[in-house]
């Protein structure tokens, strides 16, 4: 349980700190813009292993049975999650209407994953996603100044094809890497 919690409290640490903006700067002012940039990173990716590993050997006892229709909300629920995914990346109408797509997307990611799992370690591990989700979107959204500017039609179908296309593979090899469905 020690590891799964280090690896919570160092990923959403470092990922709240943006929300701060005293404690971030003095930090960028201390290390560089660069220097910055690679301890968020480096931090990232030690909590994120961790999280993993620390998910894998945390007892999966039972919390709560997940209800019957976590199956189908999970698969309906996860083709909008990619399409927002991809749209943080692609500049998009999609984007710009939504604001902060990669957020929305792992709120959705945590809320199928804490109702489709009713085991301590995953509920652990997908409420953290949940709850900072909840947290960074409206912190991003408070900060806000301008939305981008409106983005061609073109880029919007890449990212819905996109979108659906990663679905399909995470669907179909969820089973193989994760946990099976349902």
């Amino acid at each position: 349980m020690g590891l799964l919690i280090t690896g919570i409290v160092l990923f959403f640490g470092i990922h709240l700190l943006p929300a701060f903006v005293g404690p971030r700067q003095r930090l960028v002012d201390m290390l560089g813009e660069a220097g910055y940039k690679t301890a968020f990173s480096l931090t990232s990716a030690i909590g994120f292993v961790f999280m993993l590993y620390g998910w894998r050997d945390v007892p999966h006892d039972p919390v709560f049975d997940p209800p019957a229709f976590s199956l189908l909300f999970s698969k309906v629920v996860m083709l909008p999650a990619f399409i927002l995914l991809v749209a943080a990346y692609v500049p998009s109408n999609i984007r710009r209407l939504v604001g902060h797509p990669m957020i929305i997307s792992v709120l959705l990611w945590a809320l199928v994953h804490v109702l489709a799992n009713g085991d301590r370690a995953s509920l652990i591990l997908f409420g953290a996603f949940l709850l900072w989700s909840i947290f960074d979107w409206a912190s991003v959204v408070r900060r806000q100044t301008e939305r981008p500017a409106p983005a061609s039609r073109r880029n919007d179908l890449i990212v819905v094809a996109v979108g659906v296309a990663v679905y399909i593979v995470v669907y179909r090899l969820h089973g193989r890497f994760f946990a099976p469905l349902g």
